[in-house]
């Protein structure tokens, strides 16, 4: 195939691939999975929540905290948790802790925002099959690092929770530079998944 050809190609494939992506980055949508809730329960607001719990601190300076967030979901807390009603009627009865779902039902409830771009391969990536969900690295209420809101302090120490191996190849006399901080974990995998076998993101 002529140089043009290829051209035409890669313009062809990334626009196949990369604007479903983003759009639907771009379009958010009420994130709680509809059969998780139950279905009369209708929204009662972030105000009603604080009444019992007081998340306002922890949430502060994430991105879940920001007026953008509130602004394309309106719903607040329950953006994320579904509607309300009913669990303030009777706390015991219903419980809208994401920790409470299946690994599914919580990457499920995720990508309602979160499934174009980095997350596109999600589905079928190594990761989902062996079980995680979003929340096994990510924390959205107390993280302990504001990139990424996750678990831990960085990435690397995010991914030495289960990559213990990688870890201890680190102090090899010879080896990839990322204790020293020159390169992340990130930089040749993808997390979120990938069309290759070990994650690999691919090269430009």
């Amino acid at each position: 195939m002529s140089r043009p050809g290829w051209i035409w190609m890669g313009v062809w494939t990334s626009l196949c691939v990369g604007l479903p992506a983003l759009a639907t980055a771009a379009s958010p949508s009420a994130s709680v999975p509809a059969d998780l809730a139950p279905a009369d329960a209708v929204y009662v607001g972030s105000a009603e929540c604080s009444d019992c719990h007081e998340m306002e601190e922890t949430l502060a300076g994430t991105a879940h905290a920001s007026m953008f967030f509130e602004e394309i979901e309106g719903h607040g807390c329950e953006s994320c948790h579904g509607p309300g009603s009913t669990h303030v009627e009777d706390p015991e009865a219903y419980s809208m802790r994401l920790a409470d779902m299946s690994p599914e039902e919580q990457s499920a409830t995720c990508q309602g925002c979160h499934s174009g771009r980095e997350q596109f391969f999600w589905e079928g990536g190594i990761h989902e099959a062996r079980g995680l969900s979003c929340l096994t690295c990510h924390n959205v209420h107390s993280p302990a690092s504001l990139e990424g809101q996750l678990h831990e302090a960085s990435a690397k120490e995010q991914c030495y929770t289960c990559h213990q191996n990688v870890r201890a190849e680190s102090w090899k006399r010879s080896h990839h530079p990322i204790r020293e901080g020159r390169i992340s974990c990130g930089d040749c995998h993808n997390p979120h998944g990938s069309t290759t076998d070990c994650g690999e993101t691919p090269a430009p």
